[in-house]
């Protein structure tokens, strides 16, 4: 009798285990959610000098005003020294199926490397494109996960913005 009990007993804790993993997935935030907390993931991180949390963000095929980014390194050793404040003002995206579009002002705090000179500047409209990209949950689990692809900042607003004349 002792060794059914055992097995019943097994075979619950197993089921309630099942379940609760369930859960979770059901559990899902929504997309806007998930976009808004990986943005504000990357920005922290990019104030603590924390590449990876930035990284974790960006698309492989991430590109700035349609050039794209791709000297992943530089962006680790400017992330890691420069430690950048960047404070995007308004997060609402957009969600249309796999892509979704931000667009906010957003202030970049810092100083510019090349001249050593602190800023503080905010560029009235920078567009920001997501899109979900093949990714991993707990690292083993197979899920979309958003990725910043885009980002669109007007030439005339960074003109404006880093006005670096003395």
């Amino acid at each position: 009798m002792g060794g059914k009990v055992w097995i019943v007993l097994s075979g619950v804790l197993a089921l309630l285990i099942v379940g609760r993993v369930a859960l979770h997935f059901v559990r899902t935030p929504d997309d806007k959610t998930l976009i808004h907390e990986a943005l504000m993931r990357s920005v922290d991180a990019s104030r603590q000098g924390e590449p990876d949390g930035v990284l974790e963000l960006f698309s492989r095929n991430l590109e700035v005003n349609d050039i794209r980014v791709g000297n992943r390194k530089e962006m680790i050793d400017f992330i890691k020294k420069q430690k950048p404040n960047i404070e995007v003002q308004k997060v609402e995206p957009l969600v249309n199926g796999d892509e979704a579009s931000l667009v906010s002002p957003v202030r970049i705090l810092g100083t510019v490397p090349i001249i050593n000179r602190e800023i503080d500047v905010t560029v009235p409209e920078v567009t920001f494109v997501f899109q979900k990209e093949s990714g991993t949950r707990w690292g083993i689990v197979p899920t979309k996960v958003w990725k910043l692809t885009k980002v669109y900042l007007p030439q005339e607003a960074l003109e404006q913005a880093f006005d670096l004349s003395f």
